[in-house]
This record gives structure tokens, sequence and C-alpha cells, in this order.
């Protein structure tokens, strides 16, 4: 080969293997700008893991089992807190992790509040709660004032017009009579004695243990068998050692036997007892002119022997049966009249002012039983209250 070919070759040669090199200079170029992109992507990727791990570490050590929300989303209020708390009050963290109220949650970024509170969360860092309006109660029915300072105003007259001051009362709603207030014989001067008023026209003897308080009742009750002579033993109550009054009204609610031969009476004697007679105001008595349907009234002046008597007054609705159910007795006495009212309703009036007596007088209730007459034992008279007022 000659000179000059020879150095064509070798040219051709290098020339060759220039190209190889160079070309090997760009592919490991290549690879190594992918093999750095690559390793960087994987170190992104597990930079970004170890975040999320982390995110998920913390949420775990503050017990939130809250999924991941963004920013401007609002966590659901915790249940776990007392419905209904007060809006100042805050519960302590529970071993949960339980973050009191206003607290921020870590996964959200808003604010959690207790069940039953108003308002919703915010971003702010705070919480916003509406006042609860406060409950406003009232007083029982029949009561006045605002609870816890409610009272029961003093009972008025059934159907008497005026301004009056409750003086006397006695509801029945215990369980046994207040003897301080009453006696259940008659008597004073003598000592209490059972004999009825009218030993020639009644048929029972008052036994000192028979009136009862039952079921915010008074009950006088007739029990047949031979008592001091007497075919029948009953009940009565007089307050005349405790209490009279002069003028005013008095009211009772009172239900009363329908039996053939009862004799039941609210009435009135003058004070001290034993000492006067008349006066006697009979505000009602059954069994007068026959009748066991309706009360009468009857009024008794002057002196004895000269003494003189109104006369018996049947009064109330002619088509009523009063012994039927409880009624409201009532009676109205001042210096010119004695007026009697059944229900609120007024009766007859004695209006001779001359005659109408001012001595104090005291409140009796009595059941009496005529002579002769027979009744099924365990006949009883109720008396629901009775009250006086001035």
């Amino acid at each position: 080969m000659n000179k000059l070919l020879f150095i064509q070759h070798q040219k051709t040669v290098l020339t060759a293997i220039m190209a190889v090199v160079l070309l090997s200079s760009v592919s490991a170029s290549a690879y190594i700008n992918t093999t750095l992109r690559q390793g960087t992507e994987t170190k992104i990727a597990k930079a970004a893991e170890v975040a999320k791990k982390s995110a998920s570490n913390t949420r775990s050590d503050t017990g939130s089992d809250t999924p991941e929300q963004s920013d401007d989303s609002t966590q659901s209020p915790n249940k776990e807190q007392p419905t209904g708390a007060p809006n100042n009050a805050s519960t302590p963290p529970a071993a949960s992790g339980q973050k009191s109220q206003g607290s921020t949650s870590p996964a959200s970024g808003s604010n959690t509040k207790p069940s039953g509170l108003s308002g919703g969360g915010d971003t702010s860092g705070g919480s916003s709660t509406t006042p609860t309006t406060p409950t406003t109660s009232t007083c029982p029915a029949g009561q006045t004032g605002t609870p816890p300072n409610c009272v029961t105003p003093a009972p008025k007259p059934l159907g008497v017009a005026g301004s009056w001051a409750l003086k006397f009362q006695d509801e029945f709603n215990g369980t046994s009579l207040n003897t301080s207030v009453w006696a259940t014989q008659r008597g004073e001067a003598g000592g209490p004695y059972g004999n009825p008023y009218n030993p020639q026209y009644e048929d029972a003897f008052y036994l000192a243990n028979n009136p009862k308080v039952a079921n915010g009742n008074l009950v006088l009750t007739l029990n047949k068998g031979t008592t001091n002579g007497y075919p029948y033993s009953s009940g009565m109550i007089q307050n005349g050692r405790s209490f009279s009054y002069k003028y005013g009204y008095t009211e009772a609610r009172v239900k009363v036997p329908g039996n053939t031969g009862v004799w039941p009476a609210y009435w009135t004697l003058a004070s001290p007892i034993d000492k006067y007679w008349p006066p006697e105001i009979d505000i009602f008595e059954f069994g007068m002119d026959g009748s066991y349907t309706h009360p009468f009234f009857n009024y008794h002046y002057g002196s004895y022997p000269n003494n003189g008597q109104f006369g018996v007054k049947k009064f109330g609705n002619a088509a009523t049966n009063y012994s039927q159910d409880f009624h409201t007795y009532g009676m109205l006495w001042q210096s010119n009249i004695i007026q009697v009212y059944i229900d609120g309703q007024p009766g007859p009036s004695y209006t001779t002012a001359s005659n109408i007596t001012s001595l104090p007088q005291y409140l009796i209730f009595n059941l009496g039983l005529r002579k002769g007459a027979n009744v099924p034992s365990g006949t009883s008279m109720q008396i629901d209250y009775v009250r006086v007022w001035q």
C-alpha cells in the first residue's frame, strides 16, 4: 500500500474512533442525566412519603380519627361532649386525646364544638357561640310569683264581693284532726260530754274519737251500736275553746248524707261555751220539714225563755238534690243582716237589725240522727274545708 493510501486509511480509522467516542460521550451524558433525574424523583417521592407518614403519626398522637380535609372544611361536632353544656364551659382533655372546646384539629384546621351548642367552627383559632336563652318557668296553677318564690294567695269568699281578710281556716289536709283547735264533744264548764244537743229528739251519742281526717276531708260517721243508752254513735266538732268572731263571713264545703232521719248541721253558738242560748245561727240543717235533699236556714234570737226565731227557710235550686255531692255553704253576718249562701248564690236573709246578735260566735259541725231513724252503719258527712273572713 502506498503512503498516501495508508494516510487516508488512518484518517478514516481515526475519524471512526472519534465518532465512537463522541457517541459514547453523548450516551453517557444522557444516561447520567436520566439517572440523576430518576434519583431526584425517588428522593422527592420518599420525602413525600415521609411527610405523609409524619402527618399520619401526628394525627395518631392527638387521638383524632378525622379524615384529611381541605383547609376550608368544617369538622363535625364532637359527640362525646355533653349535650347542652354551658357556653363558657370547657371539657378537660380525655385519655383519648379529645380536645377542649375551641382547640384546633391538626387534620382539618377547624374548631370542634360540643354537641348542643349553637354556632359553627371557624379557622381563626377561636370559637363562635350563640348564648342559650334561659328557660322561663312558671308557678303551679293557683299560685303566684316566680319560682322558687311561689305563694298560694289566701282564698276569697265564694260569691261575696268586697275586701276580706282571712281570719280562720282549716283545710283538713293532714292525717288527723287538730285537737288544739277543735273539740270533739260538747261542754266547757263541766268538761266535755257526748250527749246530743237535743236528747229528746236525737238517737246518736257523740264519741270523742269519731271524727277522722282522711283524703283531705273531715269525716263524721253514724255507727249502729248501743252507746251510752243511744242506739247509734256519731261525731261532731266545735272550736269554741280556741276561736270566735264578731261579724264577717264563714264558708264551708260539705257533702251530707241523704238518708231519711239524718240531721246534719253547720251552725254557730255564742261564746263563751255554755253561757248563752240563744243566739243560734243555723247556716244549714237537713231533715227539716221532712226534706233531706235541701238545706234550711234559721236564726234564734232574744233571751231564754222569751226567745224568738226566724223559722226554718228552705233554700237552693228546687231541682237540685244537695245530698248527692259537695256544695259550698256560706253565711254573711253583719250588724243589720244575716244571709246564707249556697255555691255562691244568695239565699234567705234576716234583716231585723234590733234582733241581730253582737255576741261573738264559734263554729259547730255535727251529724245528728232523729229519734227512731234507722240508717246503714257507716253513713257519713264530709267537710272539705271551713273558713272565716272579716
